[in-house]
């Protein structure tokens, strides 16, 4: 199926009506946005990398709260954040 029947598919089902100038655009963008995929595919996607910013520890009582401290926990690591590096 071509970039612009998948393009009238689309905007179709999103009940969108489209002129032909606004399909070509979007063919565009689509286009770019695929490519961009792409690179993500290549990218390495495990691994960890430490945030450059502190995570702040509070002297308060966490259970007052609904935030799962322990959950959160295993994502620290010397007082950092740890974030899969494609994120960075």
């Amino acid at each position: 199926m071509s970039v612009g029947k998948q393009i009238v598919k689309v905007a179709d089902l999103a009940r969108l009506d489209l002129t032909e100038k606004e399909t070509e655009r979007f063919g565009a963008e689509f286009d770019k946005i695929l490519a961009y995929f792409s690179e993500l595919q290549e990218m390495k996607m495990e691994g960890e990398i430490l945030l450059p910013y502190p995570c702040p520890r509070a002297p308060d009582d966490p259970s007052s709260c609904d935030i799962d401290i322990e959950g959160l926990s295993r994502h620290l690591k010397e007082g950092y954040f740890l974030i899969p590096p494609w994120l960075a």
